[in-house]
């Protein structure tokens, strides 16, 4: 399952949303609506690509605002962002999550920290699975600078944290 959590006063909630992979709030921040999703992605192709769909589909059909998309998209952009996984998501996988990214028009900013926020238990494969991707209004009203990733835990991902001046 998927939970979130925030400061009552922080924002002014308006409603939440949900679908397969992901749960959402939209909320009323500094005079903008802004649409704060937690994603956990499905592991095959199509799967992903219902989420990346339905997500398309919410945001062409309601008002428009600032987007922080964050989680488990269980998928790279770049071949760079695996190590040691083999025929885990060719080139098709990254090309349409890019594209999805675009088509969002959020971005993913630089991350800090360690490299990868998944691997397997004994190291020998690792990954970029989690990430948040961001609207370029949220990333300027948030003085957003970075993703901070963190040291793994009880979890086989590592925690993020968005950074901000």
């Amino acid at each position: 399952g998927l939970l979130s959590v925030w400061n009552k006063d922080l924002f002014s909630f308006r409603y939440s949303f949900t679908g397969d992979g992901y749960l959402g709030v939209c909320v009323e921040w500094k005079d903008s609506l802004l649409y704060i999703v937690n994603v956990y992605s499905s592991c095959n192709l199509s799967g992903k690509r219902k989420l990346w769909s339905d997500l398309l589909d919410f945001k062409k059909n309601n008002a428009p605002g600032e987007w922080c998309i964050g989680g488990d998209f269980n998928s790279v952009t770049k071949v760079g962002e695996r190590r040691g996984c083999h025929a885990v998501g060719g080139q098709t996988e990254r090309v349409e999550f890019t594209l999805f990214i675009d088509a969002m028009e959020v971005v993913d900013i630089p991350m800090m920290g360690k490299k990868f926020t998944w691997s397997n238990s004994d190291g020998s494969a690792m990954s970029r699975l989690d990430r948040f991707l961001l609207s370029d209004g949220f990333i300027e009203k948030g003085s957003i600078t970075n993703q901070w990733v963190g040291n793994r835990d009880i979890s086989d991902h590592c925690p993020i944290w968005l950074g901000c001046s």
